[in-house]
């Protein structure tokens, strides 16, 4: 399925549909999306039931990842 998105504001963000993260994304899908996040630098990605190992390796692929400070115990769970 082709990647559609949606402007959200006329400044900036967009939703983006059409892709399943959980299943993967392929290069042509991902190359579309970093051209989208250049363009409009927030994007939502609805309704993707997907793990926190999922979102951070989908993460990995935008490059490396920012260290977190975790100041809210209950407020989720480190991952490596």
């Amino acid at each position: 399925m082709a990647i559609i998105f949606t402007r959200l504001t006329d400044t900036f963000a967009a939703a983006v549909h059409g892709v399943d993260i959980a299943a993967g994304v392929s290069e042509a899908d991902f190359a579309d999306i970093v051209r989208l996040f250049n363009d409009y630098s927030v994007l939502v990605f609805y309704q993707q039931d997907i793990t926190d190992e999922q979102q951070v390796a989908f993460s990995r692929r935008f490059g490396p990842l920012e260290g977190t400070v975790l100041t809210n115990a209950g407020g989720g769970r480190r991952l490596p």
